[in-house]
């Protein structure tokens, strides 16, 4: 097992799942392991095909969805929480890239993309991300918002053409543990 923790502010936090947490398969499974979703009164929120689900009291509109490597979610919460999950060691891969928005997560740095700028092509013409609560819109190298990605991070791409990411080639460490133990802590 492999450890993974990530501080979650307040209000709406772009993420994914580098460590599948044990016990943990569905979006609706990782939105009843932890009291902190209720406690802190979160929402989860993920991208598929077009549309938007919601989580919001563990009901989904749309239906479940299973946690994947590069699915990414918006988790918005009441409070600042502190969330150490041990698990599977999720591994990148290809994406599939639609025109239009895309919501990818990034469970490990890809070494090709270490900026959200670095995905800008002639056909991808932004990308969203955010840091410590706060959103940014980014359209050319250095703009706001535009540091290093972290694992685990999510981001908002926005394309003009179908494409493929490869995203097998990493620059992350992530140390295994005997533990299996999830984690929660109020900062």
């Amino acid at each position: 097992l492999v450890y993974w923790g990530k501080q979650f502010w307040k209000g709406w936090n772009l993420v994914t799942f580098p460590v599948l947490p044990v016990g943990v398969e569905t979006v609706k499974d990782l939105y009843y392991r932890w009291t902190f979703m209720e406690v802190y009164n979160a929402q989860i929120l993920t991208y598929i095909n077009g549309k938007w689900m919601l989580y919001a009291g563990g009901d989904s509109v749309t239906g479940d969805i299973r946690l994947s490597p590069h699915l990414g979610l918006v988790i918005g919460l009441d409070y600042a929480a502190y969330l150490g999950v041990f698990g599977v060691r999720q591994v990148s891969g290809e994406v599939d890239i639609v025109q239009g928005i895309n919501f990818v997560g990034l469970p490990n740095i890809p070494a090709a993309y270490k900026k959200p700028s670095d995905f800008l092509t002639d056909n991808v013409y932004a990308v969203i991300t955010e840091n410590e609560g706060d959103f940014y819109l980014i359209g050319r190298v250095g703009d706001d918002g535009d540091e290093l990605l972290v694992e685990g991070q999510a981001v908002l791409i926005f394309s003009g053409v179908e494409s493929v990411l490869d995203l097998r080639e990493t620059i992350t460490e992530i140390h295994e543990t005997n533990s299996d133990q999830n984690l929660l802590q109020s900062p």
